[in-house]
C-alpha cells in the first residue's frame, strides 16, 4: 500500500470514527471498527469484551448501564487480558501443557510436573462430586469431565510427548518442585509412576533420596552507591537564553532544582494516569476554586454578610459543577469526597459572612498576562504571567489584600520563606509585583497592601483567612532574588540538586534518585 493510499485509509477510519461517537455508543464505536479494521489483536479482545457485556440479561441489571459504566466494565476485563507476543523464530516459547502433545519443537522441558498439577484433579465440588460426574457420564454417555478423564487426557499427553522423540530421551526433560513457593511439601505427578515395579522403585528413590547440598552462593554486592545504567536527557545549549515568558509559580520550581524545572516546564514532561478512581487534590481543588470564582463573580451575593445565603449559593453551584463533570449519578468514592467538599464550603461561608464586614471583593481570578507584565532584569524584560484568585479591598482604609485559595492541610503564606529567612516560594511577591503593572490596581496600592491565603482545610474549623506580615521593603527582596533566578536562567544553569527534592515524584527515575 503506497503513502496515500494508507492517508486515505486514516482518513476513513477517523471520519468513520467520529459518526460513530456522535452516538455515545462506546459498544458501536468499537464493534463498528473492530467489523472495518480489525487487524488489530487489542482491538480483537476489546471488541470480545464489549459482546460480552451486550449478552448480559436486562433482567441481571438494576438499571441500564451508562456510557461511563459500559467504559469502566470494559476496561476492568480487559485490564485481565493478555496479548501474544510477535513471533520469534529463535525465542523460548512457553505453551500450556495441554499443547505440548501437538508441538513439534525438537526440545521440550515441561515443569510442574507435580500432582494436582499433572494431572490436574478436583477433590470437592458443591454442586457435582466427582463421584456423581461419573456416574453422569456412564448413564447419559455425556462427556463431562471428571477426575478419570483428566487423568486419560493428561496421560495421553505425556505419551505423546515420549512418542515423537523416542528417539532421543535427552530431548525432552521434566521438572517437578520437591516444595511449594510456602515452603510445604510436593508430591511427584503420578504419572511417573504408571510403569512396573521395578521402574517405579527407581524412580521413587530418585525422587526422594537426599541429594547432595549444593554449594551456597554469596552475594557481594558491588562498593559504592549502585547506579542506573541510564543516560540524563540533555539540556540544549544556551536553552536559557531563549527564555523569554515565566509563570509566577515557575520561580519555586527553579529554586528546588533547576534541571527538574526544565524538565517539566520546557520539556513539558508530566506523568500521566488514567486509573484514578477518585478526585485527585489538584481536581478537588478545582472543583472548589470554580465554586468560588462563581461567588465572587456574582454581585449580588459578593458582598452578603448572611452565611445561610452564600452556603445555598456556594452548595447549589457546587452539586451543579461537579455533576456536569463528573457525570450523574456520582461514583461512590467521589460523592463522598463531594460531601466533604461541602462541608468546607459551608465552613466557608460562615468566614466569608464575618469577613464581608470590614472587605469587599473587588476581583476574582484576574489574569494577569501581556507585554506590560514583566520583570526588568538588567534592562531586559522576562514576561509573566499569573492569575490572582482574589482582590479584596478593606472599606475602611482602602488597603488592599491579594488572596490565594488553598484547599491544602499545611497551606501558609509564611511557608513562602524557610527557616533561615531565604525565599522558596516568589508567587504572592510577584502579584504584589504585577498588580502593581495593572492600571486599573496599581493605585491602590499606595494605600497599603496585605498577602495571604483563604485556606479551606479538611479541618473545617480552621477555615479562614491567613495573612503575612510583609512589609514593602521584604516584598521587594524577594522580587530582586526573582531577578536573581532569571539571571541564572538567561545564564544556562539547570544543574540537577542532590540530594533531589521531597517531592521529586515523577522525576525521580529519570534523575536516578534512587
Amino acid at each position: 500500500m503506497n503513502m496515500n493510499s494508507d492517508i486515505s485509509l486514516i482518513h476513513s477510519a477517523q471520519q468513520h470514527l467520529k459518526a460513530l461517537l456522535a452516538s455515545q455508543d462506546l459498544s458501536a464505536v468499537l464493534s463498528e471498527l473492530f467489523e472495518a479494521y480489525h487487524t488489530d489483536e487489542s482491538c480483537r479482545k476489546i471488541h470480545d469484551v464489549l459482546t460480552q457485556i451486550q449478552e448480559i440479561p436486562p433482567e441481571l441489571l438494576p438499571e441500564p448501564l451508562s456510557f461511563v459504566d459500559t467504559v469502566r466494565l470494559a476496561l476492568t476485563f480487559i485490564d485481565k487480558e493478555t496479548l501474544p507476543m510477535p513471533h520469534e523464530p529463535k525465542a523460548v516459547e512457553l505453551v500450556g501443557w495441554l499443547d505440548l502433545a501437538m508441538d513439534d519443537a525438537e526440545v521440550v522441558i515441561v515443569t510442574g510436573m507435580n500432582d494436582g498439577s499433572v494431572p490436574a484433579f478436583q477433590t470437592s465440588d458443591m454442586f457435582l462430586p466427582d463421584t456423581m460426574r461419573q456416574q453422569l457420564s456412564e448413564e447419559r454417555k455425556s462427556s463431562i469431565e471428571d477426575n478419570n478423564r483428566r487423568y486419560a487426557r493428561d496421560a495421553y499427553a505425556l505419551s505423546c510427548i515420549l512418542a515423537t522423540r523416542k528417539h532421543d530421551p535427552k530431548r525432552t526433560h521434566f521438572i517437578g518442585s520437591r516444595r511449594s513457593i510456602e515452603g510445604d511439601p510436593l508430591l511427584p505427578s503420578r504419572l511417573f509412576f504408571v510403569a512396573e515395579d521395578a521402574t517405579v522403585t527407581k524412580r521413587v528413590q530418585r525422587f526422594f533420596t537426599e541429594q547432595d547440598v549444593l554449594p551456597k552462593i554469596k552475594f557481594i554486592p558491588p562498593k559504592g552507591k549502585p547506579t542506573v545504567n541510564f543516560t540524563l536527557p540533555k539540556i540544549p545549549e544556551h536553552a536559557g537564553e531563549t527564555i523569554t515568558l515565566m509563570s509566577v509559580t515557575e520561580f519555586k520550581e527553579y529554586k528546588k532544582c533547576p534541571y527538574r524545572y526544565y524538565l517539566k516546564h520546557r520539556f513539558k514532561l508530566q506523568a500521566l494516569n488514567d486509573n484514578d478512581r477518585e478526585l485527585d487534590a489538584a481536581a478537588f481543588g478545582s472543583l472548589i476554586h470554580q465554586v468560588l470564582d462563581s461567588f465572587g463573580k456574582n454581585h449580588a451575593l459578593k458582598h452578603s454578610t448572611s452565611a445561610e445565603t452564600i452556603k445555598t449559593f456556594l452548595v447549589s453551584a457546587f452539586w451543579k459543577s461537579i455533576g456536569l463533570q463528573y457525570g450523574d449519578p456520582l461514583r461512590p468514592v467521589v460523592a463522598i469526597q463531594a460531601e466533604r467538599a461541602v462541608k468546607r464550603l459551608e465552613s466557608f461561608a460562615d468566614w466569608q459572612a464575618h469577613w464581608a464586614t470590614k472587605y469587599e471583593i473587588l476581583e476574582t481570578e484576574l489574569q494577569l498576562e501581556g507585554d506590560r507584565f514583566s520583570l526588568d532584569v538588567d534592562g531586559k524584560a522576562m514576561f509573566l504571567r499569573g492569575q490572582i484568585d482574589r482582590i479584596d479591598r478593606d472599606r475602611a482604609t482602602n488597603e488592599l489584600v491579594l488572596l490565594d485559595y488553598k484547599t491544602g492541610n499545611s497551606a501558609d503564606p509564611n511557608q513562602h520563606r524557610n527557616k533561615r529567612g531565604e525565599w522558596v516560594d516568589f508567587q504572592l511577591p510577584l502579584y504584589y509585583h504585577l498588580l502593581g503593572q495593572h492600571t486599573e490596581y496599581s493605585g491602590f496600592l499606595r494605600h497599603g497592601f496585605r498577602l495571604g491565603y483563604i485556606v479551606l482545610p479538611s479541618e473545617v474549623a480552621k477555615t479562614g483567612g491567613k495573612l503575612t506580615d510583609w512589609d514593602r521593603s521584604m516584598v521587594l527582596s524577594a522580587i530582586e532574588e526573582a531577578r536573581g533566578i532569571v539571571r541564572c536562567i538567561w545564564n544556562n544553569k539547570f544543574e540537577k540538586v542532590s540530594p533531589p527534592p521531597d517531592d521529586s515524584g515523577a522525576f525521580a527515575a529519570i534523575c536516578n534518585d534512587f
